[in-house]
């Protein structure tokens, strides 16, 4: 997919995304092979020819402008003999010929902008209430810059550093940090969590504030917002990156659209409404064997506690990175009163193992993931909350 890509001239992420639009949608990274059957649909969607056109003199001619006579002295270097009559090449030369025109980019046609070949939106937009979360918390400027810092350095030592690193104008964070609270006088634009989340995602990823990793920022950014407003993303790793690549690449609309904008905001906040729930903490009394079943998916041990009577201790063991990044493991545990697996364990007490056993909101586990498997994506649970300018979860 890479070298298709670096052949068409254009950037990798514009690339996916077109190719998404052409319902090549399996792809995710410059690494990814294209399957033979969709090699075709791919370079159309990209601008790019195909064998058989290529196979034409004339098409060489006219993407490299050189001469015939030009041509044939390239094409001699590298092993190829043109006749002044030749006007279609040996298919067995193709790779020769590409392979020479390599380092020049040579390419039919500017890149057709797929997704927008729709119609532009130009009727009149109205901005409308979309979510159900009140906002009662936001980011600032130093918590953005917090989890900006924390994303480069967790990224350093892997193979997509954020570099160069750092605050590329100050002003573009401030104005990011803010736009979630524009007001039309005593009225919030974005009154929803869901708005304001998208809000703050749309300005840190299309400002540019930072030298680089103001994808990954701005997505980061959405999630630690919407956690710290009561709300936990339902959607996979995977999701999260077309997303982000959509948004950065204007893939949400057609760009000539008016109030452009304001419609792919409200395009992401109705993708973030669908794609999120509400942080359950709830508790609730269960029979034990229920509780045990549960506890056991989350890889805990029972045993008796020997000498106290009908009380029993539950472990669970969780791995930890030690020094280094060294993994490590911890050995969590609770002693508990059990009168046999037909009673019921009370509310308290389950809170009290679940906090114990970190099988918590806290921990990444709400009761929804807890009761009901409802488990949330590895990538979010890593950075719903950065550790960074103390940021506070809604309770």
């Amino acid at each position: 997919m890479g070298e298709l890509a670096r052949e068409a001239d254009v950037d990798l992420d514009e690339a996916l995304v077109t190719l998404w639009d052409a319902g090549i949608d399996q792809l995710g990274s410059a690494n990814d092979l294209i399957p033979a059957r969709q090699v075709a649909a791919a370079r159309s969607a990209l601008g790019l020819v195909g064998p058989r056109e290529q196979l034409n003199v004339q098409y060489w001619i006219d993407a490299s402008g050189l001469t015939l006579s030009e041509l044939s002295e390239r094409m001699r270097s590298v092993g190829v003999k043109l006749d002044p009559s030749t006007r279609r090449i040996p298919k067995n030369s193709l790779r020769r010929f590409r392979r020479a025109f390599s380092e020049d980019g040579v390419r039919q046609a500017p890149l057709p902008e797929v997704r927008r070949s729709t119609p532009p939106l130009v009727d009149n937009f109205e901005l409308r209430d979309i979510g159900r979360t009140a906002v009662s918390k936001y980011l600032s400027e130093s918590e953005l810059v917090g989890i900006h810092e924390a994303l480069e350095e967790d990224f350093r030592d892997s193979g997509d550093p954020i570099s160069p690193p750092g605050v590329k104008n100050a002003a573009l964070v401030s104005m990011s940090a803010h736009r979630p609270l524009t007001s039309i006088g005593q009225t919030l634009k974005y009154p929803t969590a869901e708005m304001a989340g998208a809000a703050l995602f749309h300005s840190v990823a299309l400002n540019h504030s930072f030298h680089n990793g103001n994808k990954r920022t701005a997505l980061v950014a959405l999630i630690a917002f919407l956690d710290i407003n009561g709300l936990v993303m339902t959607c996979a790793q995977d999701e999260l990156f077309r997303m982000t690549l959509r948004v950065a690449q204007h893939g949400l609309v057609p760009t000539s659209s008016s109030d452009l904008a304001d419609r792919e905001v409200a395009e992401l906040a109705e993708w973030v409404r669908k794609h999120t729930r509400a942080i359950d903490r709830s508790d609730r009394p269960l029979k034990w064997i229920k509780l045990k079943h549960i506890l056991r998916t989350f890889d805990c041990e029972f045993d008796a506690a020997g000498g106290v009577g009908n009380r029993i201790n539950i472990t669970r063991t969780i791995p930890r990175k030690g020094i280094l990044k060294r993994s490590r493991s911890e050995v969590l545990s609770i002693q508990v009163a059990c009168a046999g697996d037909g009673t019921e364990a009370a509310r308290n007490t389950i809170h009290e193992v679940r906090r114990k056993l970190q099988l918590d909101p806290e921990h990444d586990v709400d009761s929804q993931a807890f009761y009901h498997g409802a488990e949330i994506d590895g990538f979010i649970c890593e950075y719903r909350v950065l550790r960074v300018s103390g940021l506070d979860r809604v309770e």
